[in-house]
């Protein structure tokens, strides 16, 4: 299910193509028709866009437009990220053999990822840890998730070495900020400082501009004792560095990881367009 804006969307693309079929451009109302089905897959309209669009493929024959692989892979990134990993992985796996370089190798990956979603842990593992993609993006993402499934399993020895590996091949890459805030979190929940402290601070080291780097300092400096003064004015150059909701809530949800609760409920009024007083 989908709400607010995205639905009027996916409303007012169908309301076009039933337009365009009723006025007999059956050619445009399959395109639009398409336009629900792939990019509003959680619509209650994708439904009743994939029968009207089924309806004119055999009217339409050979002049029926194909849809376009990346709207296909659009959509089942989509199903991903809404939590259907199931739903995504067969969509995948049946759009892999028509999909070509960076998109192919993304969507070799996220088969892996929505095993690893549905919490088939083993296998997942085995998959990410046999595949092999060109693309450095892609491969980023298949290590971090390699490395999450590691996690998962308690084998820590695996866990350092894909750190260690991320940091070699793709050191700037968003995912290796991830894989360390991920370690990082883990250790501090494990009380263990010598091993969290030089993850954050590779964070914050080499990602500066990044929001995610601000939230690493500030966590190094609340657990080492510093002034809540000091982890104030570190939020506050966060927000200042990238203002905005997500970096509101990023610091909300720092302060709560760091047990300050009264001052992650100021940061998520600051982030929903109220005072931070």
């Amino acid at each position: 299910m989908i709400h607010g804006g995205l639905r009027y969307l996916a409303q007012g693309d169908l309301a076009l193509a039933n337009a365009f079929a009723a006025a007999g451009d059956a050619v445009s109302a399959v395109v639009y028709y398409q336009r629900v089905y792939y990019a509003f897959p959680m619509s209650l309209e994708a439904a009743q866009a994939e029968a009207e669009s089924d309806k004119l493929r055999s009217q339409l024959g050979d002049s029926y437009p194909p849809p376009m692989p990346s709207a296909m892979l659009g959509r089942a990134l989509k199903l991903l990220n809404a939590g259907r990993p199931d739903s995504a992985r067969k969509e995948l796996e049946a759009l892999v053999p028509q999909l070509g370089g960076a998109e192919k190798d993304l969507a070799r990956v996220r088969i892996g990822v929505a095993g690893y979603n549905s919490k088939e842990t083993a296998a997942a593992h085995r998959y990410l840890a046999s595949l092999e993609v060109s693309a450095p993006e892609a491969d980023a993402e298949r290590l971090y998730y390699l490395l999450l499934s590691a996690r998962r399993l308690n084998n820590q020895e695996e866990v350092n070495e894909t750190l260690d590996r991320m940091a070699r091949l793709y050191p700037n890459s968003r995912w290796r900020l991830d894989a360390l805030v991920a370690s990082a979190n883990h250790y501090l929940i494990e009380n263990q400082m010598e091993a969290y402290e030089p993850l954050y601070r590779a964070c914050y080291e080499t990602f500066p501009q990044d929001p995610q780097a601000y939230a690493s300092l500030a966590i190094v400096l609340a657990v080492g004792g510093h002034p809540k003064d000091d982890v104030d004015r570190v939020m506050d150059a966060m927000f200042h560095a990238s203002p905005g909701p997500p970096s509101a809530l990023l610091a909300a949800r720092t302060l709560e990881f760091l047990g300050e609760p009264e001052a992650a409920r100021r940061w998520r009024r600051r982030g929903s367009g109220g005072s931070s007083q």
